[in-house]
């Protein structure tokens, strides 16, 4: 099968947005910027056996099978941490680009890797409109672009002393999943648990129709991706604040809860990554109309700290006393290899 043959078998969709003017089937894509809007762009790459288990062949850890990601997941969650990347700057996600390294052939992976893209891309009403095919070690690359309209882009830079710091959805759960995967079997929880959390690793949702309502209320925005105590001193070092967070108000899925201490609940909650939900800062005159916009879109917000004019990070019953336990993730950090 040719390079053309798997764009156009796997990736090729007909295409109806008054947006783009020219799709795949050029050496570039042409697309339409409309009046008043600024273009958004994110881009993030998955790597095999860094950001996922993956291999060709079967695995086996002392005779036992290793788990691995699908191929519908890598797809999905390719799109998906970019989407979140637009969510956390208030933008409409509008259409992507692919570059897709591939180790082999493998058409069954193929298959299911396109469901998977496609299934977070038609969710979202996105379109696929280019990019690239090769062979290499397994690399997925997806560039997405959204608009904003003018001026009203949700950015880190603006959080004022005073501001509430909020977060959506629930804290830790992808990590903690991460890591009952990796345990032997004696510390395993039970198995239908582990499916109620898994999707939260694997498919994790974007927070689209939230980053959109937030426009004109939060004063500043990023979505979590590497722990939200790594994460929130780049809206403290952007804004030039500090802030004081109360550990006991991070929200813990409750399965989680019933399992772990409450240091190893803290450690999840701070440093575990990989959420992709909102960290956000609101005037605290915005609360009354923040809890309304929960209600209505069916999210959970939970109030976990406020802005400071120390430019330090205070934890509030926190726990932890190992400092070292509270690092987030680096990609060239020499306790990730």
């Amino acid at each position: 099968m040719t390079e053309q043959e798997i764009i156009a078998r796997y990736f090729f969709r007909e295409l109806s947005s008054n947006y783009i003017a020219q799709s795949i089937g050029d050496d570039a894509a042409i697309v339409n910027i409309p009046p008043g809007q600024q273009l958004v762009m994110s881009m993030d790459t998955l790597n095999a056996n860094v950001h996922f288990p993956y291999s060709s062949t079967s695995l086996s850890i002392e005779g036992k099978s290793a788990w691995h990601t699908s191929a519908f997941d890598i797809g999905y969650k390719a799109v998906a941490v970019n989407l979140s990347d637009l969510a956390a700057m208030g933008a409409q996600p509008i259409w992507v680009t692919l570059s897709l390294s591939l180790p082999e052939l493998d058409t069954a992976w193929l298959e299911q890797f396109s469901q998977g893209l496609y299934s977070l891309l038609d969710k979202h009403q996105v379109s696929l409109i280019g990019g690239d095919l090769n062979h290499g070690p397994l690399s997925i690359t997806i560039q997405a672009e959204g608009l904003v309209p003018s001026g009203k882009a949700l950015l880190r830079s603006g959080a004022q002393a005073g501001d509430l710091v909020y977060v959506s959805g629930e804290l830790g759960t992808a990590a903690y999943v991460l890591q009952q995967l990796k345990a032997s079997d004696a510390d395993k929880i039970d198995e239908s648990h582990l499916c109620k959390l898994l999707p939260a690793l694997t498919q994790p949702q974007p927070q689209i129709s939230l980053g959109l309502a937030l426009q004109g209320i939060a004063s500043s925005c990023l979505d979590l991706s590497d722990g939200l105590l790594h994460d929130i001193q780049r809206i403290m070092k952007a804004s030039q604040v500090g802030m004081t967070l109360d550990v006991q108000t991070l929200p813990v899925a409750q399965i989680i809860r019933k399992m772990v201490s409450l240091k190893e609940m803290a450690r999840l909650a701070l440093v575990g990554g990989d959420d992709y939900q909102l960290c956000f800062t609101i005037p605290a005159t915005k609360k009354a109309e923040l809890i309304t916009i929960g209600k209505k879109l069916q999210v959970s917000l939970t109030e976990i700290g406020l802005v400071t004019e120390s430019q330090q990070l205070e934890l509030r019953h926190n726990p932890l006393e190992n400092k070292t336990s509270l690092n987030g993730f680096e990609h060239f950090h020499k306790n990730n290899c």
